[in-house]
């Protein structure tokens, strides 16, 4: 069996290189009569194009990975309205601008409404900072965007949850993606 009909086939869908001598008959891919040859399966051209792939899934798996950058935790302990994290604990008002130095943090401004979900046990010398989501019609790009803020900066105007549970931070607590 010759594998030149594959191979032109392979040619027309553009996965190989030009074979030569294809011919296109009503559709149909037809090889013209060459002497048997030793079968070559995959052909080379298509098995250098099987490796790329290969290559670039991998390498994209690796970069995708890889670009979560971890920075310091801000604490190793948070207070959370859940064990997840999940639950709205309060909202609040924030009382001053603040601009965020890194990608842990978001952007508030003066009179903005923020979810607050989590707020994290300070550590001796370091502040006290709470996550959060803005809220407002007026700032609906920032909707859904978690990141921590000052809690100097805001005061909480509803409590939603009284029960709260106090849960070990993580290093996904605190990665820059």
């Amino acid at each position: 069996m010759s594998w030149r009909p594959i191979q032109c086939l392979l040619t027309r869908v553009q996965l190989l290189p030009e074979c030569g001598n294809c011919e296109n008959q009503t559709g149909l891919v037809r090889a013209p009569e060459l002497p048997e040859v030793s079968p070559q399966f995959p052909p080379k051209g298509l098995l250098c194009k099987m490796l790329a792939l290969v290559l670039y899934v991998v390498m994209l798996h690796h970069i995708s990975k890889s670009e979560a950058v971890p920075v310091d935790k801000l604490a190793d302990k948070k207070i959370c309205g859940d064990a997840e994290c999940s639950h709205v604990l309060s909202m609040a008002t924030v009382l001053d601008d603040f601009i965020a130095p890194d990608c842990r943090f978001i952007n508030v401004k003066k009179g903005q409404k923020v979810y607050v979900y989590s707020k994290l046990v300070p550590e001796e010398g370091g502040g006290v900072f709470w996550s959060g989501s803005v809220f407002g019609d007026r700032y609906v790009d920032q909707m859904g965007i978690i990141g921590y803020f000052p809690a100097s900066l805001v005061k909480e105007t509803n409590t939603f949850r009284e029960d709260t549970v106090q849960i070990p931070t993580t290093n996904m607590d605190f990665v820059c993606a």
